[in-house]
């Protein structure tokens, strides 16, 4: 995700002033585009959790069906990614916290899957929701699209803390990575699987932005494929 570029001085000569003018104008268009957007997505995931929440009572009324419960946890899913991503974290304080400590609290729930942890211990004031949910989603995406084993692995690079999902398949093409921070985005058609809308690598993406940080697609020398969640470390 690019950064946004600021509104410029109205000043000058008259024609500069106008296409300054112009210029600003384009730019409060997209905002508001980009803002109606979150709205939206924000009000589709709230409307569909209290159909959900009838369709699961529904469910353990009348019986087991683990086609429907399969497609109700891939319901749930969506709409907690539209969710972070309508809200990117904006709203939530930051804590000062073990980063460690909160990768090893989210990834607790894939202890019975394929997902090895190499986790250094730092200090680092996150917002932990949005970063936990951001992680998870590409450890989702490193299980439904990669090769197994996944690692996760936090160490120090510099300046900057490293959060780096890797797992050992082909990965991204270098030619659609752009193109794959994009939010709704599928490269492959085959990757329109359940639970997944597009929006894995463009929540992480926004989300370790309001971190300060950025986001890296890699291809590690030893092979596989690694995407990289770069957050400033603390002095």
């Amino acid at each position: 995700l690019e950064e946004r570029p600021a509104p410029v001085p109205q000043e000058g000569a008259g024609e500069v002033q106008r296409l300054s003018q112009r210029f600003n104008a384009m730019l409060a268009r997209l905002q508001r585009s980009e803002e109606e957007r979150a709205t939206m997505l924000a009000g589709i995931a709230h409307d569909l959790k209290s159909p959900i929440t009838r369709l699961r009572l529904r469910l353990a009324v009348e019986g087991n069906s683990p086609q429907a419960e399969a497609d109700l946890d891939a319901l749930e899913r969506i709409t907690g990614q539209f969710l972070l991503f309508a809200g990117g974290g904006q709203s939530e304080e930051r804590v000062l916290l073990p980063l460690h400590g909160l990768l090893g609290e989210v990834l607790a729930r894939y202890d019975q899957q394929p997902v090895d942890l190499e986790l250094e211990e730092f200090q680092a004031r996150v917002q932990p929701v949005a970063l936990g949910r951001a992680i998870a989603n590409l450890v989702d995406n490193a299980l439904s699209y990669g090769e197994p084993p996944v690692v996760v692995r936090l160490q120090r690079e510099g300046d900057w803390l490293l959060i780096a999902i890797e797992d050992q398949g082909q990965g991204i093409d270098p030619s659609l990575r752009d193109q794959a921070l994009m939010p709704f985005q599928r490269l492959d058609a085959s990757r329109g699987g359940s639970g997944h809308c597009g929006l894995g690598l463009a929540i992480a993406a926004r989300v370790v932005e309001t971190h300060g940080g950025r986001l890296e697609l890699r291809d590690p020398p030893e092979g596989g494929f690694s995407v990289c969640l770069l957050l400033p470390a603390m002095s």
